[in-house]
Parts: structure tokens; sequence; C-alpha cells
């Protein structure tokens, strides 16, 4: 949603809820970010783009796929 204000100023207010919606299930919000990437306009087809999840115990790197 966006809003004017008196200045001319546009906010675009965030349903937070949606926008934190992958803090439920991690490897399903890292699948659809490195979606999100690959098939942005800007970023080149021949971009490797991969996503990770570390383990904050032990620093280890679970990839993603």
């Amino acid at each position: 949603m966006l809003r004017r204000y008196a200045s001319g100023t546009i906010l675009m207010w965030l349903a937070f809820h949606h926008w934190l919606e992958g803090f439920k299930d991690t490897p399903e919000s890292v699948r659809k970010t490195v979606e999100t990437i690959k098939t942005h306009p800007l970023v080149p087809k021949d971009i490797v783009v991969r996503g990770f999840i570390i383990d904050s115990e032990t620093g280890e790197l679970d990839e993603i796929k």
C-alpha cells in the first residue's frame, strides 16, 4: 500500500507478516529468494545464484536446492 503525504513524499507500507513469512519455513524462503534473484531482469542469465543456511552453532553451511 502507498501513502502520499502533503509534502509529496510517498511511503510504501509493508505487510510485515507477509514479508517475514520465510521464518516459518527457512529452506522454502531461501528457495523463493534465489528464484526471485535468478529471474530478476537485471541479473544476467549466466550468473550463478545459490542459497545457503548457516548453522548458528557450528558455522556449517547447508546449500538449499
